[in-house]
C-alpha cells in the first residue's frame, strides 16, 4: 500500500461515527431513553387498566359510568384499546348508563369502545351518551351496530326489514340501548344512513339525540326510513342541523306515519315559513306528538299563521316552544285565534319575539275565551276522574262470575250443560264488555265537577312571555286581569314588572305563582 492510500484509509476510518467515543455515548443514551419510554408506557397502561377496572367495578354496582370517574388520559383515543381489553375480559351486567362527553374519542376510539361494549354490556346497557367526541361516519356505524346486533348494516337494505326481523321472531329484545346521544359528532348524512337502518331493526330505542351533527336532506331521508318503521322511539332531537326543503318534507312524512314519537326538537334549523308549512302539514294529522320545540327558526308571522291552522286540527300537542322566531304582534294575534279553537295545548313559550301591548291584549282575550269553553272544562273533569278510576267510576263484573258459577253446577253429570252455559256466557261477554266502558259513579263523579270549579285554571294552560321587553304597563295589566280571574299561569311577567308596581299586581303574582 502506497503512502497516499494509507492516508486515505486513515481519513475514511476517522470519519465513521462508531469510532468516536462521544458519538457512541450519545447512541447508548438514546437507546436508554427509548427503553425508559417503553417502560413508562407499559407502566401507564398498567395504571390505566387498574383505574378502568376499579371504575367499571364501581359502575357495575351503581349502574352509571361517568367521565368524572376517570382521568382525562384514560378517555383519549389512544387509551380506548384498554377499554376494549377490560370490557372483553369481564361481563358487567349491572352497568346501565355510560356518559363520556367531550373526550375527543374520535372514530378509532368509538370503534374500540363499541367492540368492547358488544362483548360485555349488551344485556344491561340502556343509555350511551357520547356527545362531542368527533366520532364521524365510521364511529357512527360502529355505535349503530349496538342497536342491531348480528345485522350487517353495510349490506342491509331497509326494504328487506321484514325478512331480517323474521330472524328475530323468537327474540323479545333486539339490542338493549334505550337512549343514544350522539350530538356534536359530525355524524353527517352517511352516518345517518347507518343509524336509520339500525333504528329500523331495534325494538328498544326510545330516545335519539343528533343535535348539530351536520345532517342534510339525505340524512333526514335515511332517518325517516327508520323512524316510520319503528314503534318504540319517543324522543328525537335533530336541532342545529342544515337540512333544507327536502329534509322538511321527510320530517313531514315520518310525522304522518310514525305513531310513537312524543317529543321532537327541530330548533336552530333556519326553517322559515316554507319549511314550517311542510312540518305543519305533518302535524295536522299527527296524534302522538306531545312536545314540539321550534326555537330560533325565523318562522315569522307567516309561520305562526300556519301553526295556528295546525292547532285548530291538532288537539294532541301539549307543549309548543317558539322562542326567537320574529313572530311579533301579527304572528301572536293569529296564534291566539288558533288557541281559542284548540283544547289540547297546555303550554306555549314565546321568548324574545318582540311582543308589544297589542299582542298581550289579544293573547289575554284568547286565553279568557279558551278557559270558558265547555269542552275544555269537560276534559279536566274527565282527567281528574281517570286519576282515581276506582273511586269515580263503576265497573260492572258479570260475565266471568256467571260462567264460573255455571261450571260448578251439576257435578260430573252436568258437564255438557256447564260447558254450554260457559260458552254462551263468553259469547255474551264478548258483545257486552262492561270492563272496557266503565260508567261514572252517580254519587262521586259530580265531585270532579266541583273540584274543577274551585281549582285554579292555571293547571289548564301556561304561557311564557319572558324577555319581551316591549310589553308595557297596559299589556301587563291585561294579562294580570286574566291571571287574576282565570288563574292562568302567565310566566315571565315578574321580570317585566317594575319595582314600584301596585300591591294588587304583586298580590296577583303571588296568588297565581307567576314567575
Amino acid at each position: 500500500m502506497s503512502h497516499n492510500e494509507t492516508a486515505q484509509f486513515s481519513t475514511n476510518n476517522s470519519s465513521h461515527g462508531p469510532h468516536k467515543p462521544g458519538t457512541l455515548g450519545a447512541n447508548n443514551s438514546n437507546l436508554g431513553n427509548n427503553a425508559n419510554a417503553n417502560n413508562g408506557n407499559v407502566a401507564d397502561d398498567a395504571t390505566h387498566i387498574r383505574q378502568l377496572q376499579e371504575a367499571f367495578a364501581t359502575a357495575d354496582k351503581t349502574g352509571t359510568l361517568e367521565k368524572k370517574m376517570l382521568t382525562p388520559a384514560v378517555c383519549r383515543t389512544d387509551a380506548m384499546r384498554l377499554w376494549r381489553d377490560v370490557l372483553n375480559a369481564n361481563v358487567y351486567n349491572g352497568l346501565k348508563v355510560i356518559q363520556l362527553r367531550w373526550c375527543a374519542m374520535q372514530s378509532a376510539g368509538a370503534k374500540l369502545l363499541a367492540d368492547g361494549l358488544g362483548n360485555s354490556c349488551m344485556n344491561s346497557l340502556e343509555t350511551l351518551d357520547l356527545m362531542g367526541n368527533e366520532i364521524g361516519v365510521s364511529g357512527s356505524r360502529a355505535i349503530s351496530q349496538l342497536l342491531a346486533p348480528g345485522v350487517d348494516l353495510d349490506s342491509f337494505q331497509v326494504q328487506d326489514s321484514r325478512s331480517v326481523l323474521a330472524a328475530f321472531e323468537h327474540t323479545s329484545r333486539i339490542g338493549c340501548i334505550k337512549t343514544l346521544v350522539l350530538s356534536y359528532n359530525c355524524t353527517s348524512d352517511a352516518g345517518c344512513g347507518y343509524l336509520g337502518k339500525a333504528i329500523c331493526i331495534s325494538n328498544t330505542i326510545n330516545t335519539l339525540e343528533l343535535e348539530n351533527c351536520e345532517i342534510g336532506d339525505n340524512g333526514c331521508k335515511y332517518l325517516r326510513r327508520g323512524i316510520e318503521r319503528n314503534q318504540t322511539i319517543r324522543v328525537l332531537n335533530i336541532a342545529a342541523n342544515r337540512f333544507g326543503d327536502l329534509g322538511a318534507r321527510e320530517i313531514q312524512s315520518f310525522l304522518l306515519r310514525n305513531s310513537s314519537l312524543a317529543k321532537l326538537d327541530i330548533s336552530r334549523n333556519r326553517l322559515g315559513p316554507q319549511r314550517t308549512m311542510e312540518i305543519a302539514k305533518g302535524l295536522t294529522m299527527n296524534r302522538s306528538l306531545k312536545n314540539l320545540r321550534m326555537n330560533i327558526n325565523r318562522i315569522g308571522a307567516r309561520g305562526a299563521q300556519l301553526l295556528a291552522k295546525m292547532l285548530i286540527n291538532n288537539h294532541s300537542l301539549e307543549e309548543l316552544e317558539l322562542s326567537y322566531n320574529e313572530i311579533f304582534n301579527d304572528g301572536v294575534q293569529v296564534l291566539a285565534q288558533g288557541l281559542v279553537q284548540n283544547h289540547g295545548l297546555k303550554r306555549i313559550v314565546l321568548w324574545y319575539n318582540g311582543l308589544e301591548d297589542a299582542a298581550a291584549r289579544q293573547l289575554a282575550r284568547a286565553l279568557h275565551q279558551r278557559s270558558k269553553q265547555a269542552h275544555f272544562r269537560n276534559d279536566m273533569v274527565q282527567a281528574i276522574a281517570e286519576s282515581q278510576p276506582s273511586h269515580f267510576f263503576i265497573v260492572e263484573k258479570g260475565g266471568a262470575g256467571g260462567g264460573a258459577a255455571a261450571a260448578t253446577v251439576g257435578g260430573s253429570g252436568g258437564k255438557q250443560q256447564a260447558a254450554a252455559a260457559a260458552a254462551a256466557q263468553n259469547k255474551k261477554s264478548r258483545h257486552h264488555s262492561s270492563k272496557s266502558k266503565p260508567r261514572p259513579h252517580p254519587e262521586t263523579y259530580p265531585i270532579c265537577e266541583k273540584i274543577v270549579d274551585y281549582l285554579p285554571v292555571y293547571m289548564y294552560f301556561e304561557v311564557d312571555l319572558s324577555h319581551n321587553r316591549r310589553i308595557t304597563k297596559n299589556g301587563i295589566n291585561a294579562l294580570l286581569e286574566v291571571a287574576a280571574s282565570d288563574s292562568i299561569a302567565i310566566r315571565g311577567l315578574k321580570e317585566l314588572l317594575s319595582k314600584d308596581r301596585r300591591e294588587r299586581e304583586i298580590a296577583a303574582l303571588a296568588k297565581t305563582s307567576l314567575y
